[in-house]
């Protein structure tokens, strides 16, 4: 049986004590900072969800993104450091960006060999690894998992965050960060509603990644397993897909292939 996820709320947590009311004429007044972390995908306190099959390379593809958010003045494309490079060869990152991985999935030697093959085939982002973070347990193990919606788990993650000095948050996979029924929309709101509330604390973007469901197709609005309720939190979705007749895991270069408004669609070069 699923357990109660429902997240009560602390005794200091009074929303009188917390807001205020205002006028939308006063809101058109205030200069609120907009900070781009990738321009046009990604700004700090957004998120961004990253879905795809299991097994066609997500993780590959996280970590090949975290270490160009580390390298910006790293074309994606090139072996060299060029002038106004763009990640995936179609976003300006503006500066350099620190990222802290909370994922269950990959070992500490499983990531170790697979950073050192992507340096191998770019050695300058050698010059990025000190800004990708991760914990890591007393068995030099960098598996982690917990429910967002537990007030202890909340607790520890906006601590490794403020450790870590870490300007995006990874979560990978979004299946380990929960208790809850994942085809119930209440139960996945709050549970990601909680994940904006870290955000926004600790002035940090996410990225989520999940799994695409088995009969969602390339072109449905949310093509990702599960209540729709995940969608709808994310600010924008990257989906990576597989060609036809293309076998194997997706190679850490990727293409992108279409750019509907809020969805971008990648798939092996």
């Amino acid at each position: 049986m699923l357990q109660d996820v429902t997240r009560h709320p602390r005794k200091e947590n009074n929303i009188m004590k917390r807001h205020k009311i205002i006028s939308y004429k006063n809101l058109l007044t205030m200069e609120l900072e907009v900070e781009p972390i990738i321009e046009g995908l990604l700004d700090r306190c957004e998120s961004l969800l990253i879905c795809g099959a299991a097994g066609i390379g997500k993780s590959i593809l996280t970590t090949n993104l975290a270490l160009y958010l580390a390298c910006p003045k790293i074309s994606s494309s090139l072996l060299s450091v060029e002038e106004a490079p763009l990640l995936f060869d179609y976003w300006q990152v503006p500066k350099p960006t620190k990222t802290l991985f909370l994922q269950s999935e990959n070992s500490a030697r499983a990531t170790k060999a697979r950073i050192e093959k992507m340096i191998a085939g770019n050695p300058l982002f050698l010059e990025g690894v000190d800004l990708i973070t991760t914990p890591i347990d007393r068995n030099n193990e960098i598996l982690i998992r917990g429910a967002f919606t537990t007030d202890a788990f909340r607790d520890d993650v906006i601590a490794l965050i403020k450790e870590s000095k870490a300007d995006v948050v990874f979560i990978d996979p979004l299946i380990s960060f929960h208790e809850g029924n994942e085809n119930d929309n209440g139960q996945m709101r709050t549970c990601l509603d909680v994940v904006t509330e870290i955000s926004v604390q600790t002035r940090v973007a996410t990225v989520v990644v999940h799994h695409v469901g088995k009969s969602k197709k390339s072109k449905d609005i949310f093509a990702a397993r599960g209540a729709s309720a995940i969608g709808d939190w994310a600010h924008n979705i990257m989906v990576a897909t597989a060609l036809l007749g293309v076998k194997g895991k997706m190679p850490p270069s990727l293409k992108m292939v279409s750019m509907p408004k809020k969805f971008v669609h990648f798939l092996p070069e």
